[in-house]
């Protein structure tokens, strides 16, 4: 049963990474439940989620109403009590497990419901925060806390350390709709379905949120300094710190945020595509690990370059399926685009890496990985009970 904390649909990335994970555990055969608010003013329907997030209507959907949304400086009080009401609507809805990326709903359920409890997140909380530390190193006592799923093994290390089983653990790495990629047109005819021309200029480009705080600094930098490249940032929603550097380089486009498809069609356009090498994420208080973008990334077949943290270094290796350069140092990154763009041999030997390394690997399959883990988790718990029906919450 899982349980959003955001009014569905919306862009953000995490509701497009839960949208489509719904969409595949009911792919998968589970019985899935997808418990919702949803208000006058932000109304939620299976229709508008899977049309915006283009998923399959494959699983169900529970709504909580309220007359209205409330307003920001309420909104911690909001989510608490939907993890409330949420987590005592398990016992209608007859789940068997509860599924969800927010740890209210993680404490909500464990106090309010009898159900087994599995968490997914990015964040290796115990390096991240002392009061989450101590939060996790007392539900590791808890059996009910069914299983951890973790987006990276750099995640995953922070709860072993804290005395959680490997067997409680599963690392689940994000994935991709491949329907995105399959097929996809060559680069020019990708530049003209984009509005670009052809031309033989070098194109780099970053796609996801557009902002400071995630190190766009550095392209901006390496932008000023590569004058014969041209760049382009998809995934504007306004003129902020970004956009007004951005408007001095006359080799730096701004594209609007855009769907998937659309999105995937920048990516064919491009010839390098870029992970600011930033080492913020995986500072205190870091908000992204491995971040989504980089699985569409390897899918769409282009020379990457990132930075060369830990997390990266999970599926990416520097001179094979990308180039990793020292976090935060606007000159390496400088000479790894220079290095790319005046080499096309290597730019395709990257590439070829690149598919090869995301082979396969699709929502659908990470579902079927997840499906096996919690029914072995399930059966360890209690044996009668089998993984048919989840209501899942999602992130409130």
């Amino acid at each position: 049963m899982p349980i959003p904390d955001q009014y569905l649909p919306n862009n953000a990335t995490d509701t497009l990474q839960l949208a489509n994970m719904a969409a595949s555990f009911g792919n998968a055969g589970i019985d899935l439940i997808l418990v919702s608010p949803s208000t006058a003013d932000k109304p939620v329907t299976l229709q508008a989620m899977t049309a915006h997030y283009d998923i399959a209507p494959s699983f169900r959907v529970a709504l909580f109403g309220a007359r209205k949304s409330a307003p920001p400086y309420l909104r911690g009080v909001e989510k608490l009590r939907f993890a409330w009401r949420a987590a005592r609507s398990a016992r209608t809805l007859n789940a068997d497990a509860l599924y969800t990326r927010n740890l209210p709903m993680v404490l909500a359920g464990l106090f309010l419901s009898r159900l087994p409890v599995f968490y997914e997140t990015y964040r290796p909380w115990p390096k991240q925060s002392l009061l989450k530390r101590l939060l996790f190193r007392g539900l590791e006592r808890v059996p009910r806390f069914a299983g951890l799923i973790l987006h990276s093994a750099f995640a995953a290390e922070s709860y072993i350390a804290l005395g959680y089983t490997e067997e409680r653990i599963l690392v689940a790495r994000n994935a991709v709709d491949f329907r995105h990629f399959v097929d996809a047109p060559s680069r020019d005819i990708a530049r003209a379905r984009v509005g670009l021309s052809a031309g033989e200029r070098v194109l780099a480009t970053y796609a996801g949120t557009v902002s400071l705080a995630k190190g766009l600094g550095l392209i901006l930098d390496a932008a000023a300094q590569l004058p014969h490249l041209d760049f382009a940032l998809v995934g504007s929603t306004g003129v902020g710190a970004v956009e007004q550097r951005a408007a001095a380089l006359p080799n730096m486009r701004i594209v609007p945020r855009v769907g998937q498809a659309e999105t995937a069609m920048w990516l064919a356009a491009s010839d390098i595509l870029i992970v600011p090498p930033s080492s913020h994420a995986l500072e205190v208080g870091g908000n992204t690990v491995l971040p989504i973008k980089v699985f569409s990334y390897l899918a769409s077949g282009r020379a990457i370059v990132a930075g060369a943290t830990p997390d990266f270094g999970e599926i990416l290796t520097d001179g094979v399926n990308a180039k990793l350069v020292t976090p935060d140092n606007a000159p390496a990154l400088i000479e790894a685009l220079r290095e790319l763009a005046g080499d096309q041999q290597l730019r395709a030997r990257f590439s070829e890496a690149a598919r090869e390394t995301m082979h396969a690997n699709d929502w659908n399959a990470r579902a079927l990985h997840i499906q096996d883990f919690m029914a072995a988790r399930l059966e360890s718990y209690a044996p009668n009970t089998r993984a048919k029906t989840m209501s899942t919450a999602l992130k409130w």
